[in-house]
């Protein structure tokens, strides 16, 4: 029995040993099978959230710098992801609670509830 492939939608034949496979086994949709079940698992597993946000804390202080001299090394990246963080930031503010005390491109970025302390 054959079956489409959820990611490339090319039928496959499942493994006998896997009765509910639903991806083929190319590489490319084993990686979106991977993503998905990450982005599930942790949007809904909190153990898992934290150990994620535990081992890239340590990953971080095992290379301080790194964030700063990949902006360095990787300008138009840089660029254009401040870019869009100001439209992002743009819209929001826009769309959710506009503060008529902030400035077209002030640069602030924060949370609505975050501490002023």
């Amino acid at each position: 029995m054959r079956r489409r492939c959820k990611h490339c939608q090319k039928l496959f034949t499942p493994c006998s040993h896997v009765p509910d496979q639903a991806y083929c086994s190319s590489r490319d949709c084993q990686r979106a099978r991977k993503i998905k079940w990450q982005k599930e698992k942790l949007a809904n597993d909190p153990d898992y959230r934290a150990a994620q946000k535990e081992a890239q804390e340590r990953w971080v202080e095992k290379r301080p710098g790194y964030w700063k001299d990949y902006r360095k090394k990787n300008n138009r990246y840089t660029e254009r992801n401040r870019a869009q963080q100001r439209e992002r930031a743009r819209n929001q503010r826009g769309a959710v609670h506009p503060d008529p005390n902030l400035s077209e491109g002030s640069g602030v970025v924060a949370k609505m509830d975050a501490s002023s302390v």
